[in-house]
């Protein structure tokens, strides 16, 4: 059988981007091994996520969010014409209407959420941009001597850069992936008390 693992590390140990992620990070040398996989394995989801095709956009989904809000509109209409005998009553309204009525609301919630979010015009942020970013923070997090912190010039953005490849301002990403990071990971370490 094939060491997969080793396989991968030759693959990219050659490559200038293993490189200076090793001198970025800097693992402890009993960890080193475990960390050279695990900078291989970074720069293969970066290699993968370059091909993956862009995702549709926020307001993609909002222009689609709207029409289905139009929808649930003209089909509240329609279920007011619906003839009494049909319908199941709930009180005096009806129950088709007042479950159009609910999807109606949430859909609604939706766009002003996407609205809130998404400035018109925005850039997309690349695939491969967040998943560099994402895999050097938990790089950082697993083999850094601290945790990853939020600097142009510290070892995250360094890190992120070094697994894209090229300079590139990934300040910006940084910063919102922060965020998103923090949000999922503090609840699930406090749940499993990390």
């Amino acid at each position: 059988m094939i060491n997969t693992d080793a396989t991968l590390v030759e693959k990219y140990r050659a490559t200038t981007q293993f490189e200076d992620a090793l001198k970025i990070i800097r693992p402890a040398p009993e960890r080193r091994a475990e960390c050279e996989r695990d900078v291989a394995t970074a720069l293969l989801e970066v290699e993968w996520a370059a091909k993956i095709k862009p995702v549709r956009t926020a307001a993609q989904h909002k222009k689609e969010l709207k029409k289905l809000a139009n929808a649930l509109r003209r089909a509240i209409k329609l279920a007011g014409a619906f003839p009494p005998e049909y319908q199941i009553w709930r009180g005096k309204d009806s129950w088709i209407a007042k479950a159009l009525e609910r999807q109606l609301k949430e859909t609604e919630q939706a766009i002003n959420w996407t609205s809130e979010r998404v400035r018109k015009g925005s850039p997309r942020v690349a695939l491969v941009r967040i998943a560099a970013v994402d895999s050097a923070y938990f790089l950082l997090g697993r083999y850094g001597k601290r945790p990853p912190g939020l600097s142009k010039e510290g070892p995250w953005h360094s890190l992120a850069e070094a697994l894209l490849g090229k300079d590139s301002d990934l300040f910006p990403i940084l910063r919102w992936r922060l965020g998103v990071l923090t949000s999922v990971l503090t609840p699930v370490a406090n749940a499993h008390n990390f």
